[in-house]
């Protein structure tokens, strides 16, 4: 089998797996599942984002949706942002595979087995992080498959240094940056990563003329994301490793198979030396490198986590220049190891796919809230972590976090200020034994105007 078969056929049953769990629920799973949809109307509707965000994404979906809207006119508008959300989450992270193919074929040319192949691409695309990515992380699955070009376009640049190459990673960087913040920070590194390893302190200048510009690019669409590329090392690390991560497996075998593949990339260039060419030898070390600040295991719990679900894509680089310096049977082995993890994920996303932030149950409750509303557009409503996008999609009402304080211009803002809580109907997502996420606390001046099996609701008394 060509190599291009095999990665077309891991394409289609990446895209099989991934609408299972997609369409596993008629609304979307996920702690972020209702963030994407409320970010879409908004665009439909009023021709902008309801908060500030990287756009690329939205706008993306809802062209597809006016698309939809005018081949079905006739069709329920919400239906259409839920179904082409979907649609375009099922497709559009496989198509990682080809940037990653080309990197193969064009920039590594290693004579690769086939299975060893099958390995990596299954790896890339249906191993934990890329399903756990799925459904409401559309952000991060459009941002790294981005990313994947751009890896595989500044790899090229540096072996060939052709203008063009230059032009469309610097292109694709600005795609990524336009799509998802924290993939884009990841990439900068990268690039800094490459540029520091190729050309040592040359690359000073190129590296800060690239910061400077993605930062400022950031804060054309959201100044406090921008702000935090250079103040997230006050919250970034801790002395010690999070205690969390006993309840998140995966974190745990991520540290080890990382640090795995980084001691075989020091024996291979410490054994190959004298004969690995320059070319090979830089992209090892740079894979390597990028490795070690991806799985710095003195991350907060949040950081490390969010870093550890970008970890797949060095790990399948680096398993790539790997494979051709060791043995077949060495490298049967480890194929056969990467295969069984992959289909024991698979198994495990399929047989327990990801539900809402929400039960049900407790979503339906949601909609009896709408009697005390008086105006949406003048409502706003305190609501904890992953409950409050699905109030915004329903409600139609402006949101807030439970740490928001409630001064005088926000009253003045707004004719009603609700704080929701939640009693039970919470679907346990985020890795340990409770919700990490504070319900918002009701005021002294505040009334009971809501009160059900899943939700009490608190209204803001100014008299």
């Amino acid at each position: 089998m060509k190599p291009r078969h095999l990665f077309l056929l891991v394409f289609i049953l990446a895209v099989l797996v991934r609408a299972v769990l997609n369409f596993s629920t008629p609304m979307v799973p996920g702690l972020g599942g209702g963030y994407n949809l409320v970010q879409i109307r908004s665009v439909i509707e009023n021709g902008q984002m309801a908060l500030p965000d990287m756009p690329l994404l939205f706008y993306l979906n809802a062209a597809i949706i006016k698309v939809f809207m005018f081949v079905f006119p006739n069709a329920d508008g919400d239906q259409m942002i839920i179904l082409a959300s979907k649609l375009l989450d099922t497709t559009l992270f496989p198509f990682l595979l080809y940037p990653l193919y080309l990197t193969q074929k064009h920039i590594i040319r290693g004579n690769h087995p086939i299975l060893s192949l099958l390995a990596v691409a299954s790896f890339s695309v249906l191993s934990f992080a890329p399903l756990d990515l799925a459904c409401d992380a559309q952000k991060n699955s459009m941002g790294l498959v981005l990313m994947t070009f751009f890896i595989y376009f500044f790899l090229r640049f540096l072996a060939d240094r052709r203008k063009s190459d230059m032009v469309f990673f610097a292109l694709v960087l600005v795609l990524t940056a336009l799509t998802h913040f924290g993939v884009f920070c990841v990439t900068l590194c990268f690039l800094v990563t490459g540029l520091v390893v190729c050309y040592r302190w040359k690359a000073l200048l190129p590296a800060l003329v690239a910061f400077v510009a993605g930062m400022l690019l950031v804060w054309v669409f959201d100044p406090g994301r921008a702000l935090s590329m250079v103040t997230f090392w006050h919250e970034a690390f801790s002395i010690f490793i999070s205690p969390r991560l006993m309840y998140y497996p995966f974190g745990v075998f991520n540290f080890i198979f990382s640090f795995l593949l980084v001691w075989l990339m020091i024996r291979v260039l410490r054994r190959n030396k004298a004969e690995m060419q320059d070319q090979e030898r830089r992209m090892l070390q740079m894979v390597m490198v990028f490795i070690i600040i991806l799985a710095f295991p003195f991350y907060d719990f949040e950081y490390g986590r969010r870093l550890g679900l970008m970890l797949f894509l060095p790990q399948s680089l680096s398993l790539l220049l790997l494979y051709p310096y060791y043995s077949k049977r060495a490298v049967s082995i480890f194929s056969y190891a990467v295969l069984a993890a992959v289909i024991f994920m698979v198994s495990v996303h399929l047989a327990h796919p990801k539900p809402m932030a929400i039960t049900k149950e407790s979503y339906a409750d949601i909609q009896s809230l709408k009697s005390e509303i008086a105006d949406p557009e003048q409502t706003l409503v305190f609501a904890r972590h992953g409950l409050e996008w699905w109030v915004a999609w329903e409600l139609h009402v402006r949101i807030a976090s439970a740490y928001i304080e409630v001064d005088e211009p926000l009253k003045q803002k707004y004719e009603q200020i609700f704080f929701l809580i939640q009693k039970k109907g919470e679907n346990l997502i985020y890795p340990g034994r409770t919700s990490i996420f504070i319900p918002p606390v009701a005021p002294e001046n505040s009334v009971l105007v809501y009160d059900s099996e899943y939700f009490q609701m608190f209204a803001l008394d100014d008299d």
